[in-house]
């Protein structure tokens, strides 16, 4: 009697392991996670097909609809599952960051958008053109981030200050220090590999008017001005800057 009971325990047993691998395996955002390279592609597709629409409007400046960002929720859960499958790789870490970017997750895209950076030396593509210009987009992004970042900061910075909290004041104007230190050193960067993307030159300009380098943030802007007259960030920084 006793084996027959522990026979019928390992059936049920074995039963249950099977239910289980058969059933979808979830990423913490509740899309089915990679478990292949078929997987992989397949979760490229969605991923592109929820997000380039949106993402290509967000580029151009183009207003992005309730329902885009909607897609771009999706879109984003599927390049988590890449990232969870293949942690390597710049491209679905950039594609990540940039859903959250466009929905106003901004410490979140920043984190993705680090990490897209940090990938660059292990990407198995990483010497493809492809895989430099994303990296030089995030540094750009990063730069972009910090700097609405750093604002953040200084805001705080000044509504501790008005309240009489010394420490608080200080450690926002420590951070908004830290972000325009690493917009400057990021925004540098990415206009060494493209001197003529007028983005990067208007962030590194905003970053150095924020420092009070008056005359590199001249030239800076002048530049983008000369690349991208229309664009209204080129046409905010050139007023700031008196041009």
């Amino acid at each position: 009697m006793k084996n027959w009971l522990i026979a019928g325990a390992v059936v049920i047993g074995l039963a249950v392991v099977m239910f289980l691998s058969d059933r979808p395996q979830l990423t913490p955002s509740g899309v089915e996670l990679v478990r292949g390279w078929a997987d992989y592609e397949a979760a490229k597709t969605k991923a592109e097909k929820f997000g380039i629409g949106p993402m290509q409007k967000y580029m151009s400046n183009e207003p992005v609809t309730d329902k885009d960002k909607e897609d771009l929720k999706q879109s984003a859960k599927y390049f988590e599952s890449m990232c969870l499958f293949e942690p390597r790789r710049v491209q679905p870490y950039f594609g990540w960051a940039l859903c959250l970017l466009i929905n106003g997750e901004k410490e979140k895209a920043s984190e993705k958008l680090h990490q897209a950076v940090l990938n660059r030396d292990s990407d198995p593509n990483k010497t493809t053109d492809a895989v430099k210009l994303t990296v030089n987009e995030a540094l750009g992004m990063i730069a972009e981030v910090d700097l609405d970042l750093a604002a953040e900061e200084l805001a705080n910075f000044n509504s501790m200050s008005q309240a009489g909290d010394k420490t608080g004041a200080d450690a926002a104007k420590d951070r908004a220090d830290r972000f325009y230190a690493e917009a400057l050193a990021f925004s540098s960067e990415a206009i060494k590999a493209n001197p003529n993307n007028y983005r990067y030159l208007v962030a590194r300009g905003n970053v150095e008017l924020a420092l009070g380098q008056k005359k590199e943030a001249k030239e800076d802007i002048a530049k983008a001005y000369t690349l991208a007259p229309n664009d209204p960030r080129v046409r905010t920084a050139a007023k700031m800057a008196g041009l």
